[in-house]
């Protein structure tokens, strides 16, 4: 089981709650979750350490997170969610199951200023944080 962290001010807003929960569920590999929060025609800029790579479509992109991340995550921390319109962003740290850590950065397009909104585009950085200890 994933332990799931937050730092203050993770859910002072609808948006904020939205990309919060929509973390955790990435977390959790819920694509049910997954599925609700994004629009058929979305897109992912995938930037992570093993690969870059673009995707595209709703289907594709849930078949990604089942079939092809390669960081399975043990601790997950949400450092701070900032949104502002129909954009936001989301960074904090992920402890993987091989015990490297990572270090994210998502930046996510709504469909809709309004809440409710669906997201149409999402960009993410993952970099592993190197350890004296891992070398």
């Amino acid at each position: 089981m994933v332990k799931i962290l937050f730092g203050e001010g993770c859910g002072n807003s609808p948006k904020n709650l939205f990309l919060r929960d929509f973390n955790i569920a990435v977390a959790k590999g819920d694509t049910e979750v997954i599925g609700q929060g994004i629009t058929e025609d979305v897109t992912w800029h995938l930037f992570e350490p093993a690969n870059q790579k673009t995707i595209q479509g709703k289907d594709n992109v849930l078949e990604e997170y089942v079939e092809n991340l390669i960081i399975i995550p043990t601790e997950f921390t949400i450092e701070s969610i900032i949104t502002h319109g129909d954009r936001g962003a989301v960074n904090g740290v992920i402890k993987a199951e091989d015990t490297k850590s990572y270090v994210f950065c998502d930046v996510y397009q709504l469909s809709s200023h309004a809440k409710g909104g669906k997201i149409k585009e999402i960009t993410s950085y993952i970099i592993r944080v190197d350890s004296k200890e891992e070398d």
